[in-house]
């Protein structure tokens, strides 16, 4: 019979892992397995693999004796071993996506480049932060937002304590304004990009299984404005601005992150969902894909 080590270096490949989970005959859990993961649009044996990682790192003794009794009435001590650590930490994980999320439109940047206030700008007649406040209400207890306020705009908003200051800083801010109002959680949104998916809060929280926070991503591409972070990250922004840091991707290296796969996801110019509006000419690329979908609709 197979020691515990021996058992536990067979995950360290996450194929391999995944492969033992399957042949342990535990439909359910393979199929639960299975759906987070696409959910996510990540890998079911990354998953088996973050699974097994965080039951080693965060077990308490009593999931410890569970699982070795598991073991020792088994036939197949290894399939019962890895059963019971994605058990484990899929209900973990289930409890940690839970809670109020707190969405937060950027829009404090100097809009530079486009010249003008871009939250403002007109998209097909609409002004970018009205396009994304609908996109995004649906998606969130609560919508905010952080920069300065827009005449004519109801939504709440979080002053920057510095302004212009990067989305870092105001992550900052609205991190701890979140933590006085017990959000567990906080999503930002670039405030000039209007097509982000409609189940973007949704992939990002099955994603964020363990962590500080969860970024989308495709094509390999980071889009750090478009994250859900845990309050509880809060000491950790703060370390990071402290130290000097002042971008979200350089922060993010500084933390826990994980990701979920927006690759799938074809909307906007050039199938791009993040396409972001920082100059005139990318509002003219915006309205011509938009009247190309409203020509294909018709």
């Amino acid at each position: 019979m197979s020691t515990l080590g021996e058992i536990l270096a067979r995950f360290d490949d996450p194929a391999e892992a995944y492969q033992i989970l399957v042949e342990s005959g535990n439909a359910p859990l393979v199929t639960k397995l299975d759906k987070m993961a696409s959910e996510a649009g990540g890998d079911p044996c990354d998953l088996a693999f973050d699974a097994v990682r965080d039951f080693l790192a965060e077990a308490n003794d009593e999931a410890w004796v569970k699982l070795i009794g598991r073991m020792q009435d088994s036939s197949s001590p290894a399939g019962s071993c890895l059963s019971e650590m994605i058990a484990w930490a899929l209900n973990r994980w289930t409890i940690r996506q839970k809670g109020a999320v707190l969405g937060v439109v950027l829009a404090g940047g100097a809009s530079s480049r486009y010249g003008s206030d871009k939250a403002l700008a007109p998209l097909d007649g609409i002004p970018l932060l009205q396009r994304i406040v609908d996109q995004v209400g649906p998606q969130v207890d609560k919508v905010v937002l952080s920069g300065m306020a827009r005449p004519g705009y109801a939504v709440e908003v979080i002053a920057d304590e510095v302004v212009h200051a990067g989305p870092l800083a105001a992550l900052k801010t609205t991190l701890a304004w979140a933590e006085a109002r017990k959000f567990p959680l906080v999503m930002t949104f670039p405030c000039d990009a209007p097509f982000v998916p409609a189940d973007t809060v949704k992939r990002l929280r099955v994603a964020l299984r363990h962590g500080d926070c969860a970024v989308a991503r495709r094509n390999g591409h980071d889009e750090p404005t478009c994250a859900l972070w845990r309050t509880a990250s809060r000491a950790k922004v703060d370390a990071a601005l402290a130290s000097g840091i002042r971008s979200l991707r350089d922060a993010m290296a500084r933390v826990d992150a994980t990701g979920a796969d927006f690759s799938g996801v074809v909307a906007g110019p050039n199938g791009d969902p993040f396409f972001n509006i920082n100059t005139r000419a990318a509002m003219a690329d915006a309205e011509a894909w938009l009247r190309r979908k409203h020509t294909v609709l018709a």
